[in-house]
């Protein structure tokens, strides 16, 4: 596929609102800095399943990448601060440790679009179990 030779862009997210829009099944995050779980930084992760206070991801093409199974099968959970513990810096986003006293750094993420379906997704990934 011509698609995935191109070098892929973030998005340029600007606020919580922006990001909880983006925040889909099929949408694709890199983490560039963890504090908490620095073995996901550089990996792919593809959100599954999103919900009001949080959402699940799975290593792209990596079922069973013990980050992929974690949570009962649903993968990572990453959870939805407060919009002050977010910063929107063009194409990356810092988010704030909210159960630290003083302000630290938990992550760093790009968001990316879809690249393909979760139909097309959820066919690779069966493909990939068998």
């Amino acid at each position: 596929m011509a698609e995935e030779n191109e070098e892929r862009t973030p998005c340029q997210i600007k606020n919580l609102a922006e990001l909880k829009r983006l925040i889909k099944p099929g949408t694709e995050i890199r983490a560039t800095y963890h504090s908490k779980h620095p073995e996901i930084v550089g990996l792919t992760r593809v959100v599954t399943t999103v919900q009001t206070n949080c959402f699940y991801s799975k290593i792209k093409d990596q079922p069973k990448h013990k980050y992929s199974n974690i949570n009962h099968g649903m993968g990572f959970r990453s959870d939805f601060e407060k919009a002050g513990m977010y910063k929107f810096n063009g194409s990356s986003i810092t988010v704030m440790d909210s159960r630290s006293n003083e302000p630290k750094v938990l992550y760093e993420m790009e968001v990316y679009e879809p690249q393909m379906s979760m139909a097309e997704q959820n066919n690779t990934m069966r493909m990939e179990m068998m």
